[in-house]
């Protein structure tokens, strides 16, 4: 009986801490699509690197990002497996859930992007030019490949909507599952170490990724393993780590994954960690409207980011602290704004929103 009420508090108190993170980590992925590839200086557009301020400001950016990135996948994978037991019935249950959670939201999301695509491109043919091949040529083999990689299609790789190649690597992991579970069951420990060894594989790297942070959850989950304990214990120690790992990174321009990851995981430490903190201590929760809308504005920011900068992109201060503070008020704009359009959509297309955000 106490190891139950044991486990439901945990599960309760991990429950509370998602939903407190959600928001300001989706927030964090906007804030990294809101940087400026390309800059002015004297007139001149150039690569972003010739201001070195703001070249830091966004590698610590993406740093902070990929932390809150292999956050949720931990998350997920805690979620998947907070029961601590998989089975061919619980299996079946959980893929039919996915269906609606996140591949039925990734069909729909990206049909609305190429129809927008479609839409640019009537209009807007010549700005349109060479970003994507027109719509009403696409082959059969071209919407498939909206799906899972536009490499042949666009001037980029990954899904028609790009910030969604997290879902599909989820939806990778998920389909994986099974033989997770069977490694984190049996070989424990050790089966990490077996991933680790996939850096000296040809894998893809944000499959390896994923499923590497996928995997830390699920050892959470079927080990009942209380991390906000360690996490808010540990608070000072990871952040500490995080800062100085991260400023040496940025310093020395480090190019080893291993080191990413390990960068990547104190920082996720440290979102736990300060989040155990606020909900300890400060008693605060998410107000449900952030929490909520937190995975429409995951779906919706790419193209309007894009847009907003390209429009400010002239009137920004030529400078690198000019394009930091451009980057951080374009991301509070484009947030704000994605919870109003939440909201509206909530309001005037309740179920069609549930649709889009995956019953969230």
């Amino acid at each position: 009986m106490c190891r139950a009420t044991s486990d439901s508090y945990v599960q309760d108190s991990m429950s509370d801490l998602i939903s407190l993170l959600r928001f300001p980590l989706m927030v964090t992925v906007v804030l990294l699509h809101c940087s400026f590839d390309l800059v002015m200086k004297n007139g001149m557009l150039e690569d972003s690197v010739c201001y070195a301020d703001y070249t830091c400001f966004r590698l610590f950016v993406t740093e902070i990002t990929n932390a809150a990135v292999a956050l949720f996948f931990v998350f997920s994978g805690y979620l998947f497996f907070r029961n601590g037991t998989l089975t061919l019935h619980s299996y079946g249950n959980k893929l039919q859930k996915r269906f609606y959670t996140i591949l039925l939201p990734y069909l729909l999301w990206s049909i609305i992007y190429i129809a927008l695509y479609f839409v640019a491109q009537l209009l807007l043919p010549t700005a349109m030019e060479g970003v994507m091949k027109p719509v009403t040529d696409f082959t059969m083999r071209d919407w498939f490949s909206c799906l899972w990689d536009v490499e042949d299609i666009a001037r980029r790789n990954g899904p028609i909507v790009s910030q969604f190649w997290y879902l599909k690597e989820l939806m990778i992991a998920v389909v994986l599952a099974p033989l997770l579970y069977g490694g984190v069951r049996y070989i424990r420990g050790w089966f990490f170490l077996v991933l680790l060894a996939m850096y000296l594989l040809p894998v893809p790297s944000p499959t390896v990724v994923g499923i590497l942070f996928f995997t830390l959850g699920t050892y959470l989950g079927v080990y009942k393993i209380n991390i906000m304990s360690v996490a808010y214990t540990y608070r000072w120690v990871s952040t500490l780590l995080f800062v100085g790992l991260t400023t040496m990174l940025i310093a020395l321009g480090c190019n080893i994954g291993v080191i990413y990851h390990l960068d990547s995981l104190l920082g996720a430490m440290a979102y736990v960690g300060w989040g155990t903190y606020i909900l300890r201590t400060k008693h605060s929760r998410m107000p449900t409207i952030l929490a909520a809308s937190s995975f429409f504005l995951f779906a919706y920011h790419q193209l309007p980011v894009r847009l907003v900068i390209k429009i400010a992109a002239p009137f920004i201060i030529e400078s690198g602290f000019g394009y930091m503070v451009a980057q951080l008020v374009i991301c509070a704009l484009m947030s704000a704004v994605g919870v109003g359009l939440y909201y509206i959509l909530r309001t005037v297309l309740p179920r069609f929103t549930v649709l889009l955000c995956g019953g969230r």
